[in-house]
């Protein structure tokens, strides 16, 4: 896992298969999967995994199985069976793969793509089929089947990428409500600009002027450090990065490089025209992009893409 995050936070694409090159940017969560043991018997392999922690809430985009293996396995005709296997739980069989169908990546891992056979587990673990269909998938009892010797389990990885199902709330039932004022605020934005030129040349006020004063609202270094924030333990990598801050004085009024919202913009006015009667606009952040962090979570190892970490622009509200 360490490793699949640092070929994405090194932006190195070489180290992913193409469908997770295309799904990866859609995906809020990478977990991955270690085999918990690893069954033989001939040609075929049981490879058994605890899917406890995997649940139909979020959206699932892609699962795929990372197995290695060396040249010397002979990988014609072999077939993959996969099983979820909980301590002191039934065996139950999700699915048979034929190795004939892998891609490789980097040298000696293959990849098989698990999506559909993991997207009818999940679904009918919510289901009330599912005691059903276990007691008809359960592993039976199988004869001179023995521990793999050729494959070992650390090396064999269920890697599930999810997007998180987005939950209704008053801010996106407010902002649905802007569409129908979409030609008003158009309207507004335009008689914005043009008092503000206005007002810019009443006051001899330029952005030229405004660039060459470092008091004004900007972007500034902000480091984080999580080991001395008292999160190394949960946090595994990055433990520092740049998030940036915002600081400094807000013009009156305000000009477009600014940012400003419309009520922000009206109330440069009122300072303008009425000083004692408003406290002046706040340089906060109005824009910030996101960071791939490596997490442990609910003892397990996960790959999140954090929303709104790191300030990519500041502005005046």
């Amino acid at each position: 896992m360490m490793e699949f995050y640092k070929t994405i936070f090194m932006g190195n694409g070489t180290g992913l298969s193409n469908l997770e090159q295309s799904i990866l940017q859609d995906s809020d969560t990478v977990l991955s999967l270690t085999a918990k043991r690893c069954t033989k018997k001939d040609n075929h392999r049981s490879l058994y995994f605890d899917m406890s922690s995997l649940s139909n809430k979020n959206e699932l985009q892609l699962a795929e199985l990372r197995i290695y293996l060396p040249s010397s396995v002979e990988t014609q005709d072999m077939t993959l069976q996969i099983y979820h296997s909980k301590e002191h739980s039934k065996s139950q069989l999700l699915g048979t793969l034929n190795m004939d169908s892998f891609i490789t990546l980097n040298g000696f891992w293959k990849v098989l793509n698990l999506t559909g056979i993991l997207n009818t587990y999940l679904q009918l673990n919510q289901s009330s089929n599912y005691e059903d269909f276990m007691a008809e998938e359960s592993s039976p009892q199988r004869d001179h089947e023995n521990n793999c010797t050729d494959i070992s389990t650390d090396r064999v990885v269920m890697m599930v990428f999810t997007k998180d199902s987005p939950s209704p709330n008053i801010i996106q039932t407010v902002e649905a409500s802007k569409y129908v004022m979409t030609p008003n605020v158009t309207y507004e934005q335009g008689m914005k600009r043009q008092r503000m030129k206005r007002f810019a040349k009443r006051y001899n006020f330029t952005e030229r002027n405004i660039e060459h004063k470092p008091s004004l609202c900007r972007k500034v270094d902000m480091i984080v450090d999580f080991d001395t924030l008292g999160l190394g333990d949960i946090v595994i990598s990055p433990k520092r990065f740049n998030a940036y801050r915002c600081e400094g004085a807000c013009p009156i009024p305000l000009n477009d490089m600014f940012k400003p919202s419309n009520h922000a913009y009206i109330k440069s006015l009122v300072k303008l025209t009425n000083p004692e009667k408003v406290d002046c606009s706040s340089c906060a952040p109005v824009k910030f992009r996101p960071m791939s962090m490596l997490l442990y979570e609910g003892g397990k190892v996960l790959l999140r893409h954090q929303e709104d970490m790191i300030v990519e622009e500041c502005g005046c509200h």
